[in-house]
């Protein structure tokens, strides 16, 4: 497979390129033999390029089904030359796209989760012995956050351990479950109010195949990934266009480090622009 200038992944060779095949004579190309054209790229259960090859002639019939090495091989033997380009042949997801997605949405979900709470909560502050910090009236010391959200989350957490006593005893909680439902309501709103997407807060769906690791145990695309497969392509491609350009970008930025070996033997001391001069 290959990388497109899109950043998409392509199959090794062109979906209805044709090669023009030469008899063998002395170890050297001879007369012309037959045309072969790549009918389709395919690619099997474990992920590797096949080429669909077919004679052209009046009826063109399947001819045989080549890997990517053995079509070289074949092309190799044959003394073969492309006579027509085709057309590029992008490949389907692959497994390994489909692992770089899950594993950056997982990342992307924590991570904005994190400053979410960052944001709702705060950060507490600690001593030197690592526990909380408190004022002079005995508070523990917080850096941002909302005081209220983080009432409601002691009062949400209190209440799910009582009413989990009470089901268990069997006792009524009826009292308790309206308070919490209080809780929960006011806690939606301060996230709402904030900006904060609520679904970061939602417990996330798992699908039961995968458990959202986009493979199934034997590493095969997982169907839940194959429904948003055009998303997956379209995610590591912009991926790969990102990495190239960083990697880049300095080659068009060259120093003219003459000029600047000259300057020094002459004493120049000029600022360059943009620095600060110390």
């Amino acid at each position: 497979m290959r990388e497109g200038r899109d950043g998409r992944q392509y199959y090794d060779f062109y979906k209805g390129a044709v090669y023009q095949f030469y008899e063998r004579e002395k170890g050297q190309r001879g007369k012309p033999a037959f045309c072969i054209r790549i009918a389709a790229c395919t690619m099997t259960a474990s992920e590797q390029e096949e080429y669909e090859l077919e004679k052209i002639e009046e009826e063109a019939i399947p001819f045989r089904t080549y890997s990517t090495e053995e079509f070289l091989e074949f092309l190799e033997a044959g003394f073969a030359e492309e006579i027509e380009a085709g057309q590029p042949e992008p490949l389907p997801v692959t497994a390994a796209e489909t692992k770089w997605y899950y594993s950056a949405k997982r990342k992307q979900r924590r991570e904005a989760r994190a400053a979410a709470d960052k944001k709702l909560i705060g950060e507490q502050e600690k001593d030197s012995k690592g526990k909380p910090k408190l004022d002079k009236t005995g508070k523990e010391v917080w850096n941002g956050g909302n005081a209220e959200y983080r009432e409601l989350l002691k009062e949400q957490e209190r209440l799910e351990r009582r009413i989990s006593r009470a089901i268990a005893e069997g006792q009524d909680y009826g009292r308790d479950a309206d308070k919490y439902r209080e809780v929960c309501t006011r806690r939606k709103e301060l996230i709402e109010k904030s900006g904060i997407r609520i679904e970061l807060y939602q417990p996330e769906q798992i699908c039961p195949i995968c458990k959202n690791k986009g493979v199934d145990e034997q590493g095969r695309v997982c169907v839940c990934a194959m429904e948003r497969s055009e998303k997956i392509v379209k995610f590591c491609a912009g991926e790969r266009l990102r990495k190239r350009l960083s990697e880049t970008w300095l080659n068009h930025a060259e120093l003219d480090t003459d000029g600047e070996e000259e300057a020094e033997e002459d004493g120049d001391n000029e600022v360059v622009e943009g620095s600060d001069g110390e």
